[in-house]
């Protein structure tokens, strides 16, 4: 009879570090991709662009007769202003900050392709690293010409494109299938403390920060993530077999329950990666997700200043109240996911719909109201952007997200990469379409873009519930029969294991 090995306590295991490392290269991942949308506030000349707008001269002739709208717009507007030395337009803030997903969106499937060949280790960690290299020079680039600007944003996006693609050949390399949902909820709220951090933090070093202030951000932000990549990479090995202070016990843990999922097979199926129903609508979904994700990420400070009017160190505090919640509410849904499944009080696929559901209806809903709401009750703006952002979290980790994995097989990554690519059209989409509807940044113009993002929440998660499954897909299956010699190969390296104990 097979002797397996014993489960290692997941608390304070290796594989619990592991995700500890990937949370913190994420935190500076996320800093360098949010660092110019608070950035931006600082860097623009904003009573320039209010002065050239559409509406300011029939603003000032309409002064003497202003309702409390207007009021509160005109009244507050001086305040809520940090005039920058750039005199950008609106749509060319949307182009500076589109121009990272770009770069982002043609590094997807090549990002998961790559972990393949080289390992979801090196991957996650040259991709961190060559970002933040171009991160310290944005400050440089900014004061040369906008072309050199766009340009450097955009290859931060190419080099941080393949971080989630590899991050899915990593977790099956090192993450037992059913500690998954709880180490992926540890490491991927890196995410949400990376803005966190990045947004209160970028609106005092606009103000307070060396060299200028502003340019103090991507020369922070930069070298946070330098520095964890280069130990990363120094120290971390693509498999349990070959790492370093990880026990004898508990390396031959993950080798065997990571070693059950299928093989690889000799080709990508392609073919099926594009034409699958759950495949597709996992990528709807996932655009549909982005859409209203990357709204959040991007344009939340510009929103506080435009409709809330705030100034700019209440908008950096304030901007990171909802990614707080986010944050919080993405650690209870992992381990509720986890719990509802390993209890058997709902089944797996359940509780996918159930956490896209909750993750994408309840901020729609959100974002509804919130198109009503003036800079008359600034305060309500916050909590229901807060509400909205922290229900978000719900569909990442409970829901289609981790999807990827179960259907994917050995393809996760390809899968994730695929998802990844087209989920990232809104990243440079939706900043280009919301800086031409939100031309004149007027709250009116800004309800069109917040019910735009509610019908696409429900529109995508809709079809994702009809259409989901939990089941590994026929098409990332194999022969045993053709692999009976490999798995032999794999159980002696296992008993092995146990043996050197």
């Amino acid at each position: 009879m097979e002797k397996s090995p014993k489960s290692p306590k997941l608390l304070f295991s290796f594989r619990a570090f592991l995700g500890f490392l990937v949370f913190i290269g994420l935190v500076a991942l996320y800093m360098q991709r949010v660092n110019m949308g608070i950035s931006i506030i600082c860097m623009v000349n904003h009573t320039w662009v209010a002065e050239n707008s559409k509406i300011y001269k029939s603003e000032m002739k309409l002064s003497t007769n202003l309702n409390k709208q207007e009021t509160c717009h005109l009244a507050q507007k001086n305040s809520s202003l940090t005039d920058g030395q750039f005199q950008w337009p609106k749509k060319t803030q949307g182009m500076v900050l589109s121009a990272f997903f770009y770069g982002y969106f043609l590094t997807q499937i090549p990002g998961g392709w790559l972990s393949i060949k080289i390992g979801g280790i090196r991957t996650f960690g040259l991709s961190i690293l060559l970002g933040s290299i171009t991160t310290l020079l944005i400050p440089f680039a900014s004061t040369q010409n906008i072309y050199v600007l766009l340009g450097l944003r955009f290859l931060t996006g190419f080099f941080h494109g393949p971080v989630f693609p590899s991050l899915g050949t990593l977790w099956s390399h090192w993450v037992p299938p059913n500690e998954r949902s709880r180490i992926l909820g540890l490491a991927t709220s890196g995410v949400q403390f990376g803005s966190i951090i990045a947004l209160p933090l970028g609106g005092f070093l606009c103000i307070h920060g060396f060299s200028g202030g502003w340019p103090s951000i991507f020369y922070i932000y930069g070298s946070i993530g330098l520095i964890w990549s280069i130990l990363f990479l120094i120290f971390m090995s693509e498999s349990p077999k070959n790492q370093k202070c990880i026990s004898n016990q508990e390396s031959c843990y993950i080798i065997q329950t990571t070693k059950k999922s299928p093989h690889k097979p000799k080709s990508t199926p392609w073919k099926e990666l594009f034409t699958s129903k759950i495949c597709l609508s996992i990528y709807l979904v996932g655009f549909c997700f982005n859409w209203g994700g990357y709204l959040y990420l991007t344009q939340i400070p510009t929103y506080v200043r435009d409709v809330l009017k705030f100034d700019i160190q209440s908008n950096g505090i304030l901007s990171s109240i909802p990614f707080i919640a986010n944050w919080v509410v993405i650690f209870v849904s992992s381990f509720c996911a986890d719990y509802l499944i390993t209890k058997k009080i709902l089944s797996k696929l359940a509780v996918r719909r159930l956490f896209t559901g909750l993750g994408m209806y309840l901020p729609a809903i959100g974002l509804i109201f919130l198109s009503f709401v003036d800079c008359s009750m600034p305060y309500l703006g916050v909590i229901l952007l807060t509400l909205g952002l922290a229900f978000n979290g719900c569909a990442g980790t409970g829901g289609f997200f981790i999807n990827c994995h179960e259907v994917g097989g050995p393809f996760n990554g390809i899968l994730i990469g695929i998802q990844n690519m087209i989920g990232t059209i809104p990243g440079f989409a939706g900043p280009y379409v919301v800086s031409l509807i939100t031309a004149n940044q007027k709250q009116e113009e800004w309800k069109i873009v917040l019910w735009i993002t509610s019908v696409l929440y429900f529109f995508g998660c809709t079809v994702y519930i009809i259409f989901a499954d939990v089941n590994l897909q026929h098409w990332a299956k194999v022969d045993d029969s053709k692999n009976v010699k490999e798995q032999i190969n794999d159980e002696e390296l296992n008993f092995k294991l146990l043996d050197n104990k």
